[in-house]
């Protein structure tokens, strides 16, 4: 069975979207993904997360056009741990 990831399209959004009246310092919004908003860590590591999140479909789909590119095993064996990762097989 197959995991599927959350429909796109994924965006990073801008904190500048919230009032202070609906974010609290705890709970900061970092990536709206098939109209779903998820908040994580603080400061820096929200912004780097929300940019990862975003990437997150453009990256998996790199790693397997790369593979399919690929004639370095070792190469392929990183691509294929990293396909299998992100598809939860």
């Amino acid at each position: 069975m197959k995991n599927e990831h959350t429909p796109g399209p994924w965006k990073n959004i801008a904190l500048s979207v919230y009032g202070p009246d609906i974010i609290d310092k705890r709970s900061k919004p970092i990536a709206k993904v098939g109209g779903k908003t998820f908040c994580l860590g603080e400061a820096e590591v929200f912004h780097a997360n929300a940019r990862l999140i975003a990437a997150a479909p453009d990256l998996l789909e790199a790693c397997k056009e790369a593979l399919e590119k690929s004639h370095d095993p070792v190469v392929e064996k990183i691509l294929m741990r990293a396909i299998t990762k992100a598809e939860g097989v």
